[in-house]
């Protein structure tokens, strides 16, 4: 299969979607063209449908993935025999005035009946787009710019914390707070340890998480809410060991991970897992959930590409 990617050349968050793409599909038997484009005004829309148009005939182009609604929409207009794929992203959606609205009633239509299927960036995406029957979600790209491994000497002088102290950080949340707080900190006076530290991290005040789970010899969550899969990576790919208090269906693709250790709600048992981690080495979690994650994503993507290639004008 041959896919034509067209991008707008002035959107950073276009290109990068793109180029993290292109790179998965190079896992596959799957050839990716791409072209960029740039919105210059009507003589450069017609510019850029000679652009498609040529690089369809030249590389017999079965499948056209567009990342931007101009782009798409050009697609289209001028070779509407194609079956296109749209990744639709927030920024398209501008509620600021009058005329930014009447565009974005334009888009609802143009997603719904122009393209064979839109690949939504997020949720607000998807609550605006929530009529079209057309729209698939891909599984969200890890954070990897935002939360990697650091030295922990390093970071803990940062942050003024005590190089001789062993640092537990607990996350948890306000309706859980009490019972499972008292369980942990049950399990840390268990030692009878003065350098064994428990600490409860505010995760939504803080700036600084990267630095504070690179400094932490553990984290333990306890959160029963939606964020619970976002904070769990965020924590793994900073190669720091966690020990989870809930274990439920967001977190079952990871609980091979090495760093990762789901414990009942007793404070023997919290107790006996964090001893058994304080002499256990750090593990690479960050390329275990990395890989996890882009073959959830790559998977969920062949599945909609080759959807289009054989059934055409499928509907989920």
């Amino acid at each position: 299969m041959k896919i034509l990617y067209i991008k707008n050349g002035n959107s950073k968050i276009e290109n990068d979607n793109s180029l993290f793409i292109e790179k998965l599909l190079l896992k596959t038997k799957i050839e990716v063209i791409t072209i960029s484009i740039q919105n210059k005004g009507i003589i450069s829309s017609l510019e850029n449908i000679v652009k498609i148009r040529k690089a369809i005939k030249e590389n017999d182009i079965h499948l056209i993935h567009c990342f931007n609604c101009y782009v798409g929409l050009l697609v289209f207009l001028g070779v509407n025999k194609r079956k296109i794929v749209l990744s639709f992203f927030e920024k398209e959606i501008d509620e600021s005035n009058l005329f930014k609205k009447i565009n974005n009633l334009k888009i609802k239509f143009t997603t719904r009946f122009f393209f064979h299927q839109v690949i939504l960036e997020s949720q607000k995406c998807a609550t605006f787009l929530s009529r079209n029957n057309n729209c698939y979600f891909l599984p969200e790209k890890l954070n990897g710019e935002e939360f990697f491994p650091l030295d922990s000497v390093y970071n803990k002088e940062n942050l003024n914390l005590n190089l001789s102290m062993t640092y537990i950080f607990y996350i948890g949340n306000n309706d859980l707070e009490i019972e499972n707080f008292s369980l942990v900190n049950n399990a840390i006076l268990s030692f009878k340890n003065n350098n064994l530290n428990l600490k409860v991290f505010n995760y939504e005040a803080s700036h600084l998480k990267n630095q504070y789970f690179n400094s932490a010899d553990i984290v333990i969550t306890s959160l029963n809410l939606q964020s619970i899969k976002q904070i769990t990576e965020e924590i793994l790919l900073t190669n720091t060991k966690l020990i989870s208090l809930e274990n439920n269906d967001q977190l079952e693709m990871y609980a091979q991970i090495d760093n990762l250790h789901f414990c009942p709600k007793s404070s023997l048992d919290i107790h006996q897992k964090i001893k058994s981690l304080l002499v256990t080495s750090i593990q690479n979690s960050r390329d275990e959930i990395i890989q996890i994650n882009e073959g959830k994503i790559l998977s969920r993507l062949l599945f909609i590409y080759k959807m289009n290639y054989l059934w055409g004008n499928s509907r989920r």
